[in-house]
């Protein structure tokens, strides 16, 4: 995993904000601004202690959202990524109907599975199993079990990559690189570039050529179920050739 011509974006510092990203369409400068999904409740984003935000739903009953992004703006080209890192904890086990992803998607849509463009990890229904998933618009893994469980209130590190794996294939046809094998990764969070996770799928994003953004968020479509997840440690890799 070397990082030799490879610009670093560190994130960390915006992420001490204590009072979470601005709101959709009103960045103001901020390379990152908040989505808030809700009716009568008032889901949050805030700083955390020690740095980091945390995203947390109430426990109205109606559906609920709460994360950031970069306000639609797909700044990451696929073919410049590198990696993506950053640490997380959910500070609550998360309830039935509660879902969570982390790492990176195309435009925002309420509902994830519908975004066409991502790579993250992903949580459901009060699962503490982690899943991987990716899709480039033809090549569609959902739900990729990591075998990994969060434990509430403690950091793990994720690190999605799109620099080492390599997709082979038989002559004439040349071995594909980078994003037509995209490894995901995880550890706890002094497991610098973390373990590889659901080794024996192919995540395979050759098919897309276009932006990505950061993409954390934490939903739910409907019941009183709760759930609360801090994100911090946030790092961007970029080619620089």
């Amino acid at each position: 995993m070397s990082d030799h011509n490879t610009q670093i974006i560190d994130y960390s510092p915006i992420l001490f904000g204590a009072g979470g990203p601005p709101a959709a369409g009103s960045a103001n400068g901020s390379p990152f601004t908040k989505r808030v999904v809700a009716t009568g409740g008032a889901p949050t984003i805030v700083g955390a202690t020690g740095g980091g935000w945390v995203m947390s739903l109430t426990s109205d009953s109606e559906a609920q959202a709460i994360g950031f992004d970069c306000d639609d703006k797909l700044v990451y080209d696929i073919d410049d990524l590198k990696w993506i890192e950053w640490l997380a904890k959910i500070n609550a086990a998360p309830g039935t109907n509660v879902e969570l992803v982390m790492g990176l998607g195309g435009a925002y849509n309420a509902t994830p599975d519908s975004v066409a463009q991502n790579a993250w990890f992903k949580m459901v229904d009060g699962d503490l199993t982690v899943f991987a998933e990716s899709d480039d618009g033809t090549n569609d893994n959902d739900d990729k079990s990591t075998g990994v469980d969060m434990v509430a209130d403690t950091l793990k590190r994720f690190r999605i990559d799109f620099s080492e794996g390599v997709q082979t294939r038989q002559p004439p046809l040349a071995s594909l690189g980078g994003k037509a094998n995209v490894y995901f990764r995880m550890g706890d969070a002094n497991n610098f570039g973390g373990t590889r996770v659901v080794a024996s799928t192919l995540f395979d994003m050759s098919n897309y050529s276009g932006g990505l953004q950061p993409y954390f968020y934490l939903r739910k479509s409907s019941g009183t179920a709760t759930g609360s997840l801090t994100i911090k440690s946030l790092r961007v890799g970029i080619r620089t050739y």
